[in-house]
């Protein structure tokens, strides 16, 4: 409500404390186009979908404000401004960092190979391709369920996918993408789609499951066998890493584990970071097999996601059938630390966003008179890069706003935070649960805050009226 637009437009959010360069995905009209006030130009998309005078399309915001946003307006389409997507041939799909290759036996990937270190990131020794969806059938009353003396091992069968088709392969503007449909046992379609930003180095795969109910036992991986002659994983938790043994108590699960949503392959030197951002639970080396282990051997950097199943009569459904769809992005690299691993989570769980901010037939958006320009801006800023944004909003007691960071890299500090847009009356260094600890200092629009590695800074702030600023096309 203080972002100056004149027309239907398209924000993008950014609530990181970076400038941030991110695909997004929308609906259009078919006769519309989107136009980035920034430099009056029309932008690249890639139509996917089209029906009934609407299309589905993605484009690439590029260099949102940290802690801000930027605003593309909504026009008449021009069809001279925008290049069609080309169809391509083949299994490959390329880009400056990536070149990666369909099996069309399972619809997985038979190679993913970083250009830029010369490396392929597939075990290519591996018993299941990159992304392979393996669906298990078996383990009715066996140690899989129920670690309990008598009980027999688990009997299970991995069904593989049955022969892959690849239904579309395209070049678009913003880079290229191929979708691979396949079927399994009570698994009537998956559909999985490999997207490459010319932009961006990271893997998207966005798979697509339609699944009969089964109320025998059953399980549903993605398999993930990354390439390690040194194996080491860990798994991101709240706050931290766990490395599988060595940060675990004696007699914790090593058939799976929960990661927040990264799970960091190293060998030697170079790394892979896996995203997860719908499926929480992982298994590591191999699927889970009910041998309910005390130490896990790292042997390989295998990663599976473990999808679903339905082996305990607890918090899970007897039966689980419908449409599912489970999204992984992968990047890789040589020395990627605690602050590359930050902000890859960061773009891959808690993403920019794309707001539409539309006409209608009974009210039209023209609004200059607002104070934020409509080109873009940043609603806080902080001189800090390493300090991740985790929380603004209303104090629990109604006393102004709290503003919390995460430092990432493990160094401390002190940062200053500016507030263009809100005049500050007061500052508290707080704790975790709100309680002011110290009065800050004010100076203008700017406010020091002291920061500790890896650690969590609390602050409150209250406000008083808005800053009016003259609104610029």
């Amino acid at each position: 409500q203080q972002i100056a637009v004149d027309g239907s437009s398209i924000l993008a959010f950014n609530w990181q404390n970076r400038p941030r360069t991110a695909p997004l995905e929308i609906e259009l009209g078919s006769g519309d186009q989107l136009v980035d006030l920034a430099n009056n130009q029309s932008v690249p998309m890639d139509v996917y979908f089209e029906q009934d005078g609407w299309r589905k399309v993605r484009f690439v915001a590029r260099d949102v404000p940290a802690m801000g946003y930027k605003a593309y307006a909504i026009r008449g389409l021009d069809p001279a401004a925008h290049k069609p997507n080309e169809k391509l041939d083949g299994e490959t799909l390329e880009n400056q960092f990536y070149r990666l290759t369909v099996d069309a036996t399972t619809g997985g990937l038979k190679s993913l190979f970083d250009k830029s270190a010369s490396r392929e990131l597939l075990d290519t020794n591996a018993p299941y391709k990159l992304n392979e969806y393996l669906y298990v059938s078996g383990g009715e009353g066996s140690l899989i369920l129920n670690f309990t003396f008598g009980t027999p091992p688990a009997n299970l069968t991995i069904h593989e996918p049955e022969k892959a088709t690849i239904t579309r392969a395209v070049k678009t503007p913003l880079g290229q993408r191929l979708i691979v449909e396949t079927k399994s046992k009570n698994t009537p379609k998956v559909i999985s789609e490999y997207l490459l930003y010319d932009s961006l180095k990271r893997v998207e795969i966005v798979n697509t499951v339609e699944k009969d109910e089964v109320r025998a036992k059953e399980a549903v991986y993605f398999a993930f066998p990354f390439a390690a002659q040194t194996p080491a994983l860990e798994y991101q938790i709240q706050n931290g890493w766990c490395r599988p043994n060595e940060d675990q108590m004696p007699g914790a699960c090593r058939e799976w584990f929960t990661p927040q949503n990264l799970v960091h392959v190293r060998d030697g030197d170079f790394s892979v970071a896996w995203a997860t951002p719908d499926a929480p639970l992982v298994t590591l080396t191999d699927i889970n097999r009910g041998k309910w282990l005390a130490h896990l051997p790292i042997k390989n950097g295998h990663v599976y996601s473990y999808a679903m199943n339905n082996y305990w009569f607890t918090n899970y459904r007897a039966q689980q059938g419908g449409r599912f769809v489970f999204r992984y992005a992968i990047t890789s690299g040589r020395a990627l630390g605690r602050e590359d691993l930050a902000r890859f989570d960061e773009d891959t769980r808690t993403p920019v966003l794309a707001y539409p901010f539309l006409s209608s037939f009974s009210a039209a958006i023209s609004q200059l008179d607002r104070p934020m320009p409509v080109s873009g801006g940043s609603f806080l800023t902080c001189d800090a890069p390493n300090l991740e944004m985790v929380a603004l909003k209303e104090a629990e007691d109604g006393q102004g706003f709290i503003l919390r960071f995460r430092e990432i890299a493990g160094r401390s500090g002190e940062a200053v935070i500016k507030m263009p847009v809100f005049h500050a009356t007061e500052a508290q260094l707080c704790n975790g649960v709100e309680d002011n600890q110290r009065k800050l200092v004010l100076a203008g629009d700017a406010v020091k805050v002291p920061y500790k590695p890896y650690s969590f800074t609390t602050v409150r702030l209250k406000t008083g009226r808005p800053v009016v600023k003259t609104a610029r096309k």
